[in-house]
């Protein structure tokens, strides 16, 4: 049975010699934390709302950062669990929002809408391809 305050090697921990034998070695201090180096702010990725419709013709409403690939997932079988048994899915509806908590917002707002309401909005939208990019008409 293991004592308190023992390992189960039978000796107690000595963390203290493991520092100065790698401090004696050469290695840098690991218990003082770096700052990073450079400390610019990170730059808000844009954010996308779109509306895939399935090979059934229901309408899936999500958020992404990169509408292509997530379109691309999706269809391989990668993406929602709803769209997985519903493939080809194909974009039919796609909006820019400036960061992640607008785009969360706006395609909450998005799934409270009826069926009929998501196709008006649809309908009202310029079509885009698959990747996200407005079609040539």
């Amino acid at each position: 049975m293991l004592q308190r305050g023992k390992r189960a090697g039978g000796g107690r921990h000595c963390g203290g010699a493991t520092a100065q034998r790698k401090k004696a070695a050469g290695y840098a201090d690991m218990s003082v934390k770096q700052k990073p180096e450079s400390p610019q702010k990170k730059e808000t990725a844009k954010s996308f709302v779109y509306i895939a419709e399935c090979a059934d013709r229901t309408l899936y409403t999500g958020w992404t950062t990169d509408p292509g690939r997530r379109i691309a997932a999706h269809n391989a079988g990668r993406g929602a669990k709803y769209t997985k048994a519903r493939r080809p899915v194909q974009l039919v509806y796609l909006e820019q929002l400036p960061d992640k908590s607008s785009g969360l917002s706006r395609e909450a707002q998005i799934k409270k809408m009826t069926a009929q309401q998501k196709r008006r909005l649809i309908a009202g939208h310029s079509p885009v391809d698959r990747q996200g990019k407005p079609k040539a008409q």
